[in-house]
């Protein structure tokens, strides 16, 4: 080896550690919310919101969700997971306790899980 040589450090060892750039942006950020139609029905019970499977997985819904109307109206209720349709652009609830907060059928709401 000559003296020159011995300053030169292999770049490829030193850029061993980066991850490359594929792995760094393929993992899909999970949404937070979405906005939905809330859809009177009676079935439902009061204190408890029925989602769709698909939705509920989407947003890490287990037990309770939050829905939230024009960000002034907020609900805490009791998730019902339904999994007989894949409807995720909707969810629905009990229509005498969303008359009693102001919230018409059809109305556009956000939903997301509570945290």
């Amino acid at each position: 080896m000559s003296s020159g040589d011995e300053g030169k450090v292999d770049i490829g060892k030193m850029l061993s550690f980066i991850p490359p750039a594929s792995t760094l942006y393929s993992k899909q950020s999970k949404i937070q919310e979405k906005r939905v139609k809330l859809i009177h029905d009676a079935a439902v019970e009061q204190g408890t919101l029925r989602v769709s499977k698909k939705l509920a997985t989407e947003l890490g819904i287990t037990d309770e969700a939050e829905i939230a109307v024009g960000g002034k109206i907020r609900l805490r209720l009791k998730a019902a997971i339904d999994e007989s349709t894949d409807d995720d652009t909707s969810v629905w609830a009990n229509p005498d306790e969303m008359k009693e907060h102001g919230i018409a059928d059809r109305s556009t709401v956000s939903v997301r899980s509570p945290k």
